[in-house]
Order: C-alpha cells, then sequence, then structure tokens
C-alpha cells in the first residue's frame, strides 16, 4: 500500500509539472543497462497495448541518449511503430519518459504520451528488477 500510494504521489508530480526535465537519471553502471534493457521492454509493452503499431507514430519530445532511451526507440521500431527523435520536426504523439531512483531500492518509470501519464515502480533489491504493481495511468 505505501509503494502504491508513492507510486501515485511521484505520478501526479511528474503529470502536474510543466517543464519538467526528462530522461534517465539512473546510473549508467554494467547493471543498470540490463535494467534500463527490462525497463524499456516494459514500457514498450505497456505503449503497445494502448496504442496501435503501424498507425501510431511517436515523436520524442527530448533527446533520448541513455541507454533506457535507445532501448526505447528500437524496440518501439521493432514492435511498427514509427519512432521521431528530438529534432525531426514531426507531428506524431508527443512522448517523453523519466527513469529515476525512487528511494534506495526501487525506480519509477514515467511515460507520457500527450497529456497522458502512465507510471510502474521497480523494485531493485539483491540487484534484481522486479515490478512492484501494474501500471498506473492518469488521464
Amino acid at each position: 500500500m505505501k509503494n502504491l500510494i508513492t507510486l501515485i504521489f511521484v505520478a501526479l508530480l511528474s503529470a502536474c509539472a510543466s517543464q519538467a526535465q526528462f530522461g534517465n537519471f539512473t546510473k549508467t553502471n554494467g547493471q543498470q543497462r540490463e535494467f534500463s534493457t527490462v525497463l524499456a521492454t516494459e514500457s514498450v509493452a505497456q505503449l503497445h497495448s494502448s496504442y496501435a503499431p503501424a498507425s501510431t507514430t511517436f515523436s520524442l519530445i527530448h533527446p533520448a541518449k541513455d541507454e533506457y532511451g535507445q532501448q526505447l526507440i528500437q524496440q518501439l521500431r521493432d514492435k511498427g511503430f514509427a519512432v521521431a527523435e528530438f529534432g525531426t520536426g514531426s507531428t506524431g504523439q508527443p512522448l517523453s519518459y523519466v527513469v529515476d531512483y525512487v528511494g534506495d531500492n526501487a525506480i519509477l518509470v514515467t511515460l507520457r504520451v500527450g497529456q497522458s501519464v502512465t507510471a510502474r515502480m521497480f523494485d531493485t533489491k539483491n540487484n534484481r528488477l522486479t515490478a512492484t504493481g501494474s501500471w498506473s495511468r492518469l488521464e
């Protein structure tokens, strides 16, 4: 219950921020690279459940130079989505993400498509990545 309340609170804060920073704010060590791949896979599965490939274009509103962002772009394209990277002037669905630590042993992934915000918390105890609940969607 505590994790759910924290998730909702953090998601609400990120939804309210008009000029928030976007990107991946976690460490870039070897373990985190593995986590980024898993987090991107989970994120793409969530987006795939809400948007139709081949008829949806996502347009990143910030550079995706980190491991998670690169994995996200590649996996979205592999699933059949068109993805316009930052600065290309595309008119697709605006997409942004924040991957950041929440406490010592948790990572929160927040995806924003247009005005819709989806978030999920992951536990990192014992160097293992485990989802602590379902995706939460705020509109």
